[in-house]
């Protein structure tokens, strides 16, 4: 995927986030394009909202992103594999890979404060970039 080697910076761990979310809009926004292509087919015998070949090449777009997506997750996957401390790979596994808000996180893990999770991923970071 253009990103060699076991080294995750937040900000890649970041644009996984957004990455995962930008799949799930397309494949919102291409089950709505198909749903509309075959009830104008139904109704009209022809479809008002794009041809065929529209919804194919967004069949092509959402895959080609599907497998950006996983390759991703794979790595990110092997990143959290590689830390020593269970309870750092539990924490990073919730957030990143389950996508739980840091607050839910700390719940899950039954921190007190508010930051505990977020301080231990941050040190393990450090830690790997040291």
């Amino acid at each position: 995927m253009g990103q060699e080697g076991n080294h995750l910076t937040r900000e890649r761990l970041k644009q996984y986030e957004d990455l995962a979310a930008e799949l799930k809009e397309a494949e919102t926004r291409l089950h709505r394009q198909t749903q509309h292509a075959e009830q104008d087919l139904a109704v009209n015998g022809y479809s008002l909202f794009g041809d065929i070949f529209d919804v194919e090449r967004h069949v092509l777009e959402v895959e080609q992103m599907r497998e950006r997506v996983r390759c991703e997750r794979v790595a990110i996957e092997r990143y959290i594999d590689s830390i020593a401390e269970s309870i750092a790979r539990r924490a990073m596994r919730l957030r990143y890979l389950d996508g739980m808000s840091w607050a839910d996180v700390e719940i899950r893990m039954r921190y007190a404060g508010e930051s505990g999770s977020r301080v231990l991923c941050e040190r393990v970071m450090q830690k790997q970039d040291g």
